[in-house]
């Protein structure tokens, strides 16, 4: 799904590592292959900094990555040594999004070529074209 959504941007990189790799991925694991490439910077949403510390090793993650967190109606800005996002809030989660899909509504949040493949697929409750 990321290679359809940004084909075409000459500017990023899709990289299938975690795919590679095979099994369940978790973020730590990810950011200990990619560090010897150079400063990383992990960004998510401050709905996922909320629960941050109950991720796999947090300290270890902080440690290899720049927390850069975008702000959610409803949730504090980050403190630390994360660093804000400055941007307006998007209150829209992937959840929200194969909760829409699922329900037959967002087909407007995707690419068309990823709605595509989630309905060729049958992805979140689909049923396969």
């Amino acid at each position: 799904m990321a290679e359809l959504a940004f084909a075409g941007e000459r500017a990023i990189e899709v990289s299938p590592i975690e795919i590679d790799r095979g099994g369940t991925s978790h973020t730590l694991e990810t950011l200990e292959q990619l560090a010897p490439l150079g400063e990383l910077f992990l960004i998510m949403g401050a709905d996922q900094l909320a629960s941050f510390d109950a991720w796999r090793e947090p300290e270890a993650i902080r440690e290899l990555a720049t927390l850069v967190v975008a702000p959610r109606t409803g949730f504090a800005p980050p403190g630390g040594a994360a660093l804000p996002l400055e941007m307006a809030p998007v209150d829209l989660s992937s959840t929200d999004v194969r909760e829409q899909l699922r329900s037959g509504e967002g087909e407007q949040l995707v690419p068309a070529a990823v709605l595509a493949l989630i309905r060729a697929q049958g992805l979140y409750g689909g049923t396969p074209c």
